[in-house]
């Protein structure tokens, strides 16, 4: 990158306290004493974003430029916005005094700039994604869509004013803790003496989606029966150092009170990318990216959400050509043609012959039980063995010898080609009007686990991938254990 197209540090902390401070303070110098305590905090949180967004944001895209720690904010501070001057107590001291006790020594504002530099530190600039194995869980955050996936709930200068956010829940640590305080005690009485684990109990999980819940409809008035879990993930929080998020992506399946904002998807997706800082008529201005702030630690994900999203509605008007409704199901005229062009499906059709018409399935509806994953199912009908043969990279309809293809290739965040067993589970449950793939990707030792569960009309599939490195590649070991699992079962029920 030209150095010409950098902003430099002083030119950034400026802008950004134009764009986030300014507003907040008072025209003149401010006078200590003044300021009432809730306009102190309020300025105090403006600073904090500033914070962030420069040392670890601005820096993560350009890591040649300086850290700046708490002193060397608060003297750049006060040269480029000299009303701060009176929210700042210790930097009135003499330089030679010690800080020995922060409680007493330090303003609102100087303890939160302390509080961001640690936060920043951990995060750590340097790294592609901070590892947040073992942080505590401390907040919710949703994104929710609106039945379409068009538009999303966002709230305006709830956290940070002039930035939008997701819905969210803050600290609550403690009120998942207290649903398995009584797990605790009850241990305790019988003698029973465990470890810490590191590893998520399922009473957590549910709580944390409770509190999801609980946060949608405290904003929108939409309660969980209306509500569908698209996605889920353990992010880094940005609200304390050393702490978690478990993030979810939810579509509402009903109609939304039209004085919630809703923000067009895609665009709030695409502000998440590119530059904090842009030059215009020869200064340094913020750029939407810096709008969207709170939205950043899950750029990475809902960037990756919007390609696949993308990608399965081009495959899906593929499919339905110039035919103006969608079939429930393939029609009996199809034939599925099982063509090895992964790594992933091969040696898998071995002994299924290339051929699978919807007739040749027909003398598997009497198969009672199916399980996959210890999920135990229901007797199932001739649909379900025929959708476990639908598994392929290329669907040829015989009346129009239309070729439908699954492989074209796709970057994510990173510029890395999207995962094949991914995009293949998307077109098989598309070819099939399965719901899209749901996907849970959690840090453990070593990396990072996905769990991947698929949804039809009578049945419910998951299947746990490998230990992988990061969560893209842990995604796509569970999307190809689940179909190697599907094309095994589909083989030996034919």
């Amino acid at each position: 990158m030209d150095l010409s197209d950098v902003c430099p540090t002083e030119d950034a902390v400026q802008a950004l306290l134009e764009y986030l401070v300014d507003p907040m303070l008072p025209t003149k110098s401010s006078v200590p004493g003044i300021a009432s305590q809730s306009q102190l905090q309020a300025v105090a949180k403006q600073v904090h974003a500033v914070l962030l967004l420069y040392n670890y944001y601005h820096r993560k895209q350009n890591p040649a430029l300086e850290y700046l720690g708490f002193n060397s904010f608060c003297k750049l501070a006060v040269i480029l916005k000299p009303a701060l001057l009176g929210h700042l107590k210790f930097m009135q001291i003499s330089n030679d005094k010690e800080l020995d006790d922060p409680e007493n020594q330090l303003s609102v504002m100087e303890k939160t700039i302390m509080h961001a530099c640690d936060i920043s530190k951990v995060l750590d600039a340097s790294r592609e994604n901070p590892n947040v194995e073992g942080w505590p869980i401390t907040k919710v955050a949703v994104f929710l869509v609106d039945s379409k996936k068009e538009k999303c709930f966002l709230l305006f200068s709830s956290v940070t004013q002039g930035v939008w956010s997701v819905i969210g829940n803050v600290e609550v640590l403690h009120q998942i803790s207290d649903s398995t305080a009584e797990a605790t005690q009850a241990n305790k009485k019988r003698g029973v003496i465990r470890k810490p684990s590191r590893v998520i109990s399922k009473v957590d999980v549910a709580g944390f989606l409770q509190l999801a819940y609980s946060a949608v409809k405290d904003v929108t008035g939409v309660t969980q029966t209306d509500l569908m879990v698209l996605e889920d993930h353990l992010v880094y929080s940005t609200s304390k150092e050393k702490e978690a998020a478990r993030f979810y992506i939810m579509q509402c399946t009903k109609s939304v009170n039209d004085d919630i904002c809703q923000v067009p998807t895609k665009d709030a997706i695409d502000s998440l990318q590119g530059p904090l800082l842009e030059k215009s008529s020869g200064r340094w201005t913020v750029t939407p990216v810096v709008e969207y702030f709170h939205l950043l630690p899950y750029a990475g994900i809902l960037a990756e959400w919007m390609h696949r999203k993308r990608h399965s509605n081009n495959l899906q008007h593929s499919m339905l050509g110039e035919s103006p409704e969608r079939k429930r199901r393939p029609s009996d005229s199809a034939i599925y043609k099982m063509q090895d062009t992964s790594d992933v499906n091969s040696g898998l059709g071995e002994g299924c012959g290339n051929k699978m018409s919807a007739g040749n399935l027909k003398s598997a509806k009497e198969k009672d039980m199916i399980g996959i994953s210890n999920t135990v199912i229901a007797p199932q009908t001739s649909e379900i063995t025929k959708q476990y043969s639908d598994i392929s990279h290329t669907t040829q309809v015989e009346n129009d010898q239309k070729m439908i293809t699954s492989n074209s290739t796709g970057s994510d965040l990173n510029g890395q080609a999207s995962g094949v067993s991914v995009k293949e589970l998307d077109a098989l449950c598309h070819a099939n009007d399965w719901i899209l793939p749901t996907y849970h990707v959690r840090p453990t030792e070593g990396g990072f686990k996905a769990n991947v569960t698929i949804k039809g009309a009578d049945f419910d599939y998951s299947s746990e991938g490998d230990l992988h490195s990061n969560p893209r590649e842990a995604r796509e070991s569970a999307a190809a254990l689940i179909l190697r699992k599907l094309q095994s079962r589909a083989c030996r029920l034919i």
